[in-house]
């Protein structure tokens, strides 16, 4: 069953190669990654989301920044955001169901199919790797600056304004908007904007917390909505704390909501 999953992958990406090599003829940046060690952490906190219980993770890579109109631009030739004026800014408008895909050929990586009409299945396409959508799991230890295990309710900082455009400060000329990445302070992995900005979308159904400690985990029950996370610039500094959660149906799109890749 492996064997037969890894030629499926293997045969997708080759597909999606094929149908999107008029796009890599053209100039393109990969997206900066940053490398997390993996580890045990404690996910939740008290009075935002319980129960706090003990996750285990794998080594992975998230990016180092929201993924930005540039590069949603440089993949899909549009561009759907609602805060336009700067490249740089992060994409937003997008639904789960626009990074994901929903038709045509497809690949697994992780436990989530990506479909051939999603963002994350044209970018593999021409750079030839595995990018997905992170778990919560996987978003949250990352915020929380990973084996430095950073104490901060922000990420980065108990400072929201060091480190996060939210409703306090993300307002230019009376209107609440994004900004463009990387403009505040990072966190202790050199990761920046996982506080306010936008919401992130992640891999994970939403569904309430357990007790019992989890390895790697990915929640795929329980409904359709799905995770996101980081609150937002139109949103109170309590939905920027690091455990923060909150979830919408994959179809949503909303001018403060955005993703960020992992590998």
């Amino acid at each position: 069953m492996k064997k037969l999953l890894l030629l499926t992958t293997a045969a997708a990406l080759l597909t999606a190669f094929t149908s999107c090599k008029n796009k890599m003829d053209t100039p393109f940046s990969e997206p900066e990654m940053v490398s997390v060690t993996g580890g045990t952490f404690e996910m939740g906190a008290t009075g935002v989301a319980t129960p706090v219980h003990d996750v285990t993770l794998s080594n992975y890579s998230i990016g180092k920044f929201p993924v930005t109109q540039a590069l949603w631009e440089a993949v899909m030739e549009s561009n759907p955001s609602s805060f336009g004026g700067e490249s740089d800014r992060p994409v937003e408008t997008v639904s789960w169901n626009d990074i994901v895909g929903t038709t045509g050929n497809y690949m697994d990586i992780k436990g989530i199919r990506y479909y051939e009409d999603g963002f994350i299945y044209q970018l593999n396409a021409i750079t030839g790797k595995q990018y997905r959508l992170p778990t919560e799991a996987e978003w949250e230890y990352a915020a929380r600056g990973g084996t430095h295990n950073s104490p901060f309710a922000y990420s980065g900082s108990d400072t929201p304004g060091d480190v996060a455009w939210t409703g306090q400060n993300s307002a230019i000329d009376g209107t609440m908007q994004t900004h463009p990445v990387g403009k505040l302070a990072a966190n202790a992995l050199g990761i920046y904007d996982m506080s306010g900005n936008v919401w992130e979308w992640c891999a994970d159904t939403h569904a309430a917390y357990t007790a019992e400690a989890k390895t790697d985990p990915l929640v795929t029950g329980g409904g359709s909505a799905r995770a996101i996370r980081g609150g937002s610039c139109v949103d109170n500094t309590s939905f920027a704390h690091v455990s923060a959660r909150s979830s919408f149906a994959p179809i949503i799109r909303l001018c403060n909501i955005g993703f960020r890749l992992a590998l």
